[in-house]
């Protein structure tokens, strides 16, 4: 699943997706849902059983997060703050070669029967995610500001 929102700086890379998506036969597989309200992307992240990121341009990757929250385990590519973002949470892959993804997706099969795995990174991405809840950023950077 594809969802979020296309400024016009992205639009010739999200044309490319979708040719690729038509082209490769993929309808079936990938959906695309611009402009979700909340409501709707709380519903698509309860319907999830993983959460794969293969993004290479993520600032703090607050969807990741999301996903931690949400209890769904993650698979992200190591790009931007992504690694820092997760801390010791999900799995993190740094190789897009054919063969790193024809492990990475064996990995996917394994994470897909095996639930009580899946339960385990969960637990862990939980914690994290609880850890964020709690952090006094409102403080934190109004002292930076302010300072």
């Amino acid at each position: 699943m594809i969802c979020g929102n296309v400024s016009s700086i992205f639009k010739e890379y999200y044309n490319f997706l979708k040719k690729n998506i038509l082209f490769k036969r993929l309808m079936e597989n990938v959906q695309i849902r611009l402009g979700s309200s909340d409501t709707e992307i709380n519903s698509f992240l309860n319907s999830m059983d993983l959460y794969v990121c293969m993004s290479e341009h993520e600032g703090f990757n607050i969807p990741v997060l999301d996903a931690f929250g949400a209890g769904i385990p993650v698979i992200s590519y190591c790009a931007g703050a992504t690694p820092e973002t997760m801390k010791t949470g999900g799995i993190i892959f740094k190789d897009k070669s054919s063969s790193s993804i024809n492990l990475l997706a064996f990995l996917i099969d394994n994470l897909l029967e095996k639930k009580s795995l899946r339960q385990q990174i969960s637990d862990k991405e939980q914690e994290i995610a609880q850890e964020y809840n709690f952090f006094p950023f409102e403080s934190f950077f109004r002292e930076k500001i302010l300072a």
